[in-house]
This record gives structure tokens, C-alpha cells and sequence, in this order.
């Protein structure tokens, strides 16, 4: 059983004149997408000893159909973000084993990828072109396969790290987002899709939706992508939208203009979610909006963990001005654990390790790292996922999110969280974006660069505000203007990116 797929087909059959995806302003019908769907499949069921399929993302119609033809088909699916280099695509291409990729425009990088970097020569199917087939959703077939996609990662030596992702982890998500006792999802709602289809959040964003006959409103990706976010909120009457923090704390200065009243669902994933700006995010909410914190690594399957936000609690709960990323599903084990793997007791601060049905098995083909992040605990041998995030639970059962391991660093000896300074430097700097990067010297000595994206002001006051509120070896030694804070693919500030500018 795949739910993505049989919640979408029972949505085409129950429902085949609502609107599953609004894109570029233009409404498309269940019926409609589903007669794309069945024609993309249909040129795939001659590639029997093709187990997965590449897909090149883009914010197209053919693109999503593309993703449920696959499926249909008995496959999984791999997106390659249409951004990647030639070489980044033949790297996905040959570990994932990919020959036959759907495209919904001209490529000249994958065609690059094909000619000069893959091994064997490379199957592209043009979605596009491919004429829509009428079709009655009762009498369609499908296998099921044992993978639903393969996501690739940034991995810590340069090369794509792949995390395949099965069926029953992405049905046990899915169980959890359309249960009644969980959220109140319905067929009138209204979701917005503003992440790149190789963000695992992407997936929450369309099949959630098309699970229940809801509608998914894709943000246009050309223009200046935060503004679009605005806008498609506004003008499609979003219901339920799913965001990383990066997008309000860059439409902070446009909260004056915003105002959301169909929108029923806030919810955040992806990075740190600050509790000031959420509380200034809120004014632009109506007071029956759920503003809530949602947590998950790729790992586990989109996210796995929830805490409602809410404007007097929530404040007494933030740490370093970050909000908690409160409960795991009931269906998820959340453990701490030391350096050596041992359990800490409730309060102490550790690395957070997943257990339970969203949780995948291993990494593709690297036996390097599956090991070094996947472990068995206990007598019991329970399957877990190291995620490299510290954190510890407070007094009312929620956990508090305190960073990454590797965010962990020492200053002339002394151990400091790159969190906890930039909390304390957003304090000075209240109207700027301020990111804070731990760089090795040509000495080996550790320095702290701080990025903003704006001048400062009265450098006599900054000295002395440093001076007063942040410890010596916190403070930060070197100050870089950037125009505009570099993103990645996910719309998160791109860090890596920030220290190859020193």
C-alpha cells in the first residue's frame, strides 16, 4: 500500500473536479492531473529492470505528475535539482543507478552530465511532450515498490549522501498528517508548496494535500522567492502552510502589509524558529491560527516531532530566544544519549537519536556513514538515527533544540555554542540578519566571523554592547558586510557559504 498514491486516487474519484494544484495562477483539476499522471506512466512500463527513476524538479505541472506517474508505475522516484552542476548530477545518477530520467524542459546540464560524466548513456524522457490520457481512476493497478524516493544530501566530504526513504516510512508520516485526532485537515484546505522538490519538506507540501483533495499552491520560482511566499498566501487564500523560518524573518519588515486571516495552520520546520519574530508573525494571523515548531531530519521522514506555539507559554520555554521543538509523535522514540551512545536522564543535554516506523535503514550505498549515524540501542537492539542535534527536555516534556554537534566549538579553549552568540548578537542587531561562522586559522586557532547583512551603524555602541554582554571568547573578531545573506537549495543561510568568503 502506497497512501501518497491511494489517498490521490481515491481524491480523483470522490473528488474529480476539485483543484489539486494551482500553479502560476493557472487551476488544475484531479481529473486533469490525473490524465497527465497515467500518460508519463504509461512510458515507463517498459523499463521493467528500472527500480528508480530521476526526475528533474521544477515547479511545472508535468514535474508533479511525473512524481505520481513513478509511483504508478511500481518505482520510486530521485529528484536532481534542476540547479546542480553537470558533475553533481552524474554523481546522483551513477550511485543511485539512474537510466532513464523524466524532464519536463531542455537540460543542458544534464545533457552535459550524460555526455561527459555518466558511465552508461542516459534515458531522457521529455514529460512535456507527452499527451494527456483520460482515464478512470477505479481501474488503475500498481505495485507497490519498497523505496518511495531516494533524497540526496549535502554530504561532509563534497559527495551527494543518499537516504532512501521506504513506502512504509512515508505511510506512517502520512498516517499521522491525516489523522482527524492529529490535525483537521479537509478537502477545502489550501497548502503551500514553497520548497524545492529535492527538500524532503516538498513532500508534505503535495501529498498531504492530494491525499485528502486538498489543493497545493506552488510558489512561482522566478522572482525573489520570499516576496512570492507573501503573495501566493494573500491571494490564494492558503489554509495550511509549511515554511522555513528563513521566510518571515526575511518578510519582517513587510508585517505591516500582511494579513492572513483563511490561514488556519503556521507551521515551521527546517532551521531554528526564533520565538521573538514568531510573536510578530502572529499579529499577522487570526487568533484561530495554529502556529506550531514541527522537527525531523530527512532521516525520519520529513518531521516527526510537534510543539504549539503560543504567545505566553512559549516564551517561557524558549532557550536563547529559539522555540522548542517540542513532543515526538507517538509513534516515534526520541532518546539522549552521551558520546559513547549511553541514555542520559531526562534533563541533561545530549545528541538526540530517533527511533520508530519514519526512521530509514541506511544511507545508499555507504556503509561509512550508515554507520556512523545509524545504531542499534539497548537489549532490545532498537534501530535508532544519531541526528547530531543536541538537546535536552524540560520540565513539561518538550525538548529543547540547543544546536548541532558540529556547531559545538572551542575558543582558546573554551566550549561555546555558535547558537547562543548569535542569540545574544540579534539583540544589538534587531533590524539586520546577523549569522555567526567558527573559522580555522592557518594557525589552527579557532575565530569567530560575524556575517550581516547590513552596516553597522555606530561601531562605538557594537564594541560596547559586545563588550558587555557576550564573554570574551564569544565574542566574535572579525565583521563582513554582505549584500544579501546566501541560501541554499532549502532556503536556509548558507554557512558554508558565508565562510568561503574569508
Amino acid at each position: 500500500m502506497n497512501i501518497a498514491l491511494d489517498g490521490f486516487l481515491n481524491s480523483c474519484r470522490r473528488h474529480p473536479n476539485n483543484i489539486a494544484f494551482v500553479i502560476d495562477e493557472h487551476e488544475i483539476s484531479y481529473t486533469e492531473f490525473l490524465s497527465h499522471v497515467v500518460a508519463i506512466s504509461a512510458t515507463l512500463s517498459e523499463l521493467k529492470d528500472e527500480s528508480h527513476i530521476g526526475i528533474l524538479t521544477g515547479g511545472d505541472v508535468h514535474t508533479y505528475a511525473s512524481i505520481y506517474a513513478v509511483w504508478l508505475a511500481g518505482k520510486s522516484y530521485v529528484p536532481l535539482n534542476e540547479k546542480n552542476s553537470a558533475l553533481r548530477h552524474s554523481e546522483i545518477i551513477d550511485d543511485a543507478g539512474l537510466k532513464t530520467v523524466l524532464c519536463s524542459r531542455e537540460d543542458d546540464k544534464l545533457i552535459q552530465a550524460n555526455d561527459e560524466y555518466c558511465d552508461e548513456s542516459l534515458h531522457i524522457i521529455h514529460s512535456h511532450a507527452i499527451s494527456p490520457v483520460e482515464t478512470d481512476p477505479a481501474t488503475l493497478r500498481y505495485d507497490t515498490p519498497d523505496l518511495a524516493y531516494i533524497f540526496f544530501t549535502s554530504g561532509s566530504t563534497g559527495k551527494p549522501k543518499g537516504v532512501p526513504v521506504s513506502i512504509s516510512n512515508l505511510n506512517a508520516f502520512l498516517e499521522y498528517c491525516i489523522d482527524q485526532n492529529n490535525y483537521h485537515f479537509g478537502s477545502s484546505d489550501r497548502f503551500l508548496q514553497m520548497f524545492e522538490l529535492t527538500f524532503d519538506l516538498s513532500v508534505f507540501s503535495f501529498a498531504c494535500p492530494l491525499c485528502i483533495a486538498a489543493t497545493c499552491c506552488v510558489v512561482p520560482s522566478d522572482g525573489m522567492t520570499f516576496i512570492n511566499v507573501a503573495t501566493v498566501l494573500e491571494e490564494q487564500h492558503v489554509t495550511v502552510a509549511l515554511m522555513v523560518p528563513s521566510t518571515i524573518t526575511f518578510l519582517r519588515n513587510y508585517f505591516d502589509e500582511i494579513e492572513l486571516p483563511d490561514l488556519r495552520y503556521s507551521m515551521f520546520c527546517g532551521e531554528a524558529l526564533l520565538d521573538e519574530v514568531t510573536r510578530e508573525w502572529s499579529d499577522c494571523l487570526s487568533n484561530d491560527c495554529i502556529i506550531q515548531n514541527v522537527y525531523g531530519p530527512t532521516e525520519a521522514t520529513i518531521f516527526c516531532s510537534i510543539y504549539d506555539w503560543h504567545s505566553e507559554a512559549s516564551r517561557d520555554e524558549a532557550v536563547n530566544g529559539v522555540v522548542s521543538i517540542g513532543k515526538p509523535f507517538t509513534t516515534t522514540g526520541f532518546t539522549i544519549v552521551d558520546a559513547d551512545n549511553n541514555e542520559l536522564p531526562a534533563g541533561e543535554k545530549g545528541e538526540l537519536c530517533l527511533s520508530g516506523p519514519q526512521v530509514t535503514m541506511h544511507y545508499w550505498n555507504n556503509p561509512e556513514k550508515t554507520s556512523e549515524a545509524y545504531f542499534d540501542h539497548g537489549k532490545d537492539h532498537v534501530h535508532m538515527y544519531k541526528t547530531g542535534d543536541l538537546v535536552y527536555s524540560n520540565d513539561n516534556g518538550n525538548y529543547i533544540y540547543c544546536g548541532r554537534t558540529d556547531s559545538q566549538v572551542k575558543v582558546n579553549g573554551f566550549r561555546i555554542e555558535l547558537g547562543e552568540v548569535e542569540h545574544l548578537l540579534r539583540k544589538y542587531f534587531t533590524d539586520c540578519q546577523c549569522a555567526v561562522v567558527a573559522i580555522q586559522n592557518t594557525d589552527l586557532s579557532t575565530e569567530l566571523h560575524l556575517f550581516l547583512d547590513a552596516e553597522i551603524e555606530d561601531r562605538k555602541a557594537y564594541q560596547k554592547y559586545k563588550s558587555g554582554n557576550l564573554l570574551p571568547y564569544m565574542q566574535p573578531t572579525h565583521v563582513h558586510i554582505v549584500q544579501s545573506m546566501p541560501l541554499n537549495q532549502n532556503g536556509k543561510v548558507d554557512r558554508k557559504a558565508l565562510a568561503a568568503l574569508v
